[in-house]
């Protein structure tokens, strides 16, 4: 999420109460290093495609809340879905207007490549002369 608050990852989990009692014991399934994977390879693709160095925030929400989750995370922020604009709009405003759209142009134009009408012509002419060809074989 890009707005004048910040940059986040947001990772959901709906994780039922089984698996939540079990997490303190999991080792192989860490949602920290996860969610602060996430931010940092968004971070990296920001540089990468000259768009800036941005600091990007790791927020975990979980859909089915058990309170003593709390307990296990203490580097980021876990909550429940109905704390999750409450926690971001308690941000100072970091980044005008402009430069969000930047940013977000950005993750768009790298994301999601427009093709060229030009381009597209031509690959519309060779899907037809494969389809051609694979007729006649």
């Amino acid at each position: 999420m890009v707005c004048p608050k910040g940059i986040f990852t947001i990772d959901i989990k709906n994780w039922k109460a089984s698996a939540q009692k079990n997490l303190k014991y999991n080792k192989q399934y860490n949602m920290i290093k996860q969610g602060i994977l996430n931010s940092k390879l968004l971070n990296d693709f920001l540089q990468k495609n000259q768009a800036g160095n941005y600091f990007v925030n790791t927020i975990v929400v979980f859909a089915d809340w058990d309170e003593k989750l709390k307990e296990h995370f203490a580097d980021i922020p876990v909550l429940q879905p109905e704390q999750l604009t409450q926690h971001i709009t308690s941000f100072p405003d970091k980044y005008p207007a402009d430069e969000c759209k930047r940013i977000a142009d950005a993750l768009k134009i790298n994301l999601f490549p427009q093709v060229s009408p030009a381009k597209e012509k031509s690959r519309n002419n060779e899907d037809t002369l494969k389809k051609k060809s694979a007729q006649k074989v």
